[in-house]
């Protein structure tokens, strides 16, 4: 048994033993590289009692592509092996998204991957890239400009998703392949320099091996930056932890003088892990709007798919974006209104005993109504209210502001209103025209709840 051989065994070994999995996908291509993972795999599952299944999707790039399901068929119909397989058409959704062939690709087979371990209820999805593949990923993240991440290459493990042969180079592999007579299907287009990816393959590791005399090997570069990668990956966590001011899931909250006490390096590091967390990739142009933005301190948002960053009173502020679901609720005397984001209630009371200073109640005298319903929105530009102690009314503008209310906040603040009048701004200034005196005889209890603060 060769060394490359015997590492890859253990290594799989110690991969299904760390998860306490029995169960087993590879994903397949039909291709020599991953016949050979799936042989080896097959054979491991016979000496360790493992359920194995395979996992196939065609991309529809090729007509012959349906050959590819028909080798691992007659490969696996001697052999207790499940197949999962689907159908795409890349091309479509490459044109649909405004990407590269390569990368829709990339993006289904993993989306594919994930449901595939969840269908098999395995923990372990084995992949086969292998040595030369690292070789050209390191090289066009390279020429691409790549930084730690870029020259990090395929990493070894993933989750839940491992490449037992990133190590082992393509020619051990067709030997393998040929000594154990393992079928295979050959993609002609692999032989094609219509992709960036195979003109690297086909034309510029040869020359570089040419000029430089020797076998082209980024494992051990891919091993350094790996290693860097992941202590600034740790090193962010830290930093974002110790400055996250936020004790809430979905907000993060930065005060920009920590921020700016950070390295450019740290700061693009910790930017990272917030997109992170918000299930969003950070591009170096995100990162450089980002910069532009908390150095302008605007006090506009700065708005990504799934969610948005404000600067307010020397504070950053990451959050996804608040339901804007307009509110138009007619209320009546002894009405509970619920919603997804706030609960709102009118009652007939008693003057209270004992009054309390909960700017989410008060209580209000329904004589001095004008309509036969109160009607409770969102307030808008133009509202306006009259604050205890003053003769006339101010703006609901000038009020938030006033009462320095963040302005992610305000689109979801409500009002109640009586024909013309705001008789409440919710939570924050009752008009002075509605409050109860010693002569009221019919008394409203309000209450407001907002369940995002």
């Amino acid at each position: 048994m060769t060394n490359w051989l015997e590492n890859t065994i253990r290594e799989i070994e110690t991969k299904m033993e760390n998860e306490k999995s029995n169960r087993l996908i590879v994903a397949c291509s039909g291709g020599v590289d991953s016949m050979v993972l799936l042989d080896i795999a097959q054979k491991l599952s016979d000496k360790n009692d493992w359920e194995i299944a395979v996992a196939h999707l065609n991309h529809s790039l090729r007509t012959d592509a349906k050959k590819d399901l028909e080798i691992i068929n007659k490969f696996v119909s001697q052999k207790n092996i499940h197949i999962l397989e689907k159908t795409v058409n890349i091309g479509k959704i490459a044109k649909e998204n405004k990407i590269g062939i390569e990368e829709a690709g990339r993006i289904q087979r993993y989306k594919y991957f994930e449901k595939c371990l969840k269908k098999f209820s395995a923990n372990v999805l084995l992949t086969a890239h292998h040595h030369d593949d690292q070789n050209e990923t390191i090289l066009m993240n390279l020429m691409r400009g790549g930084g730690v991440r870029g020259l990090s290459g395929i990493p070894k493990s993933n989750g839940q998703v491992f490449r037992p042969l990133l190590n082992v180079k393509k020619r051990e592999i067709i030997d393998y392949a040929n000594e154990n007579e393992i079928p295979f299907s050959e993609d002609k287009t692999n032989a094609e320099n219509q992709f960036l990816r195979n003109r690297v393959r086909n034309q510029l590791i040869p020359k570089m091996e040419e000029i430089f005399e020797r076998e082209i090997d980024f494992n051990r570069t891919a091993e350094i930056f790996g290693k860097t990668s992941d202590f600034l990956h740790h090193h962010a966590e830290q930093l974002l932890e110790r400055i996250n001011d936020s004790g809430e899931k979905d907000k993060i909250l930065l005060c920009l003088s920590d921020w700016k006490l950070l390295h450019s390096v740290e700061q693009f590091w910790v930017a990272n892990k917030i997109f992170a967390r918000f299930g969003q990739n950070l591009s170096e142009n995100d990162f450089n709007q980002l910069q532009e933005f908390i150095q302008s301190k605007s006090h506009k948002t700065l708005q990504h798919k799934n969610f948005e960053i404000e600067i307010y009173r020397e504070k950053i502020r990451f959050q996804k974006p608040m339901n804007t679901v307009k509110i138009y609720e007619t209320i009546k005397e002894g009405q509970t209104v619920n919603s997804e984001w706030f609960s709102f209630l009118l009652e007939n009371t008693e003057k209270p005993k004992e009054w309390n200073d909960n700017p989410n109640e008060e209580y209000i005298d329904l004589e001095k109504m004008k309509g036969e319903s109160f009607l409770l929105r969102q307030w808008r530009a133009g509202d306006r209210i009259r604050p205890f102690g003053m003769e006339g009314t101010k703006s609901i503008s000038d009020v938030l502001t006033d009462m320095k209310v963040e302005p992610s906040i305000r689109p979801r603040i409500l009002v109640l209103a009586d024909k013309n009048d705001i008789v409440w701004l919710c939570g924050y200034c009752l008009n002075n025209n509605y409050r109860i005196n010693l002569y009221t005889k019919k008394i409203g209890r309000l209450k407001i709840r907002y369940d995002d603060r």
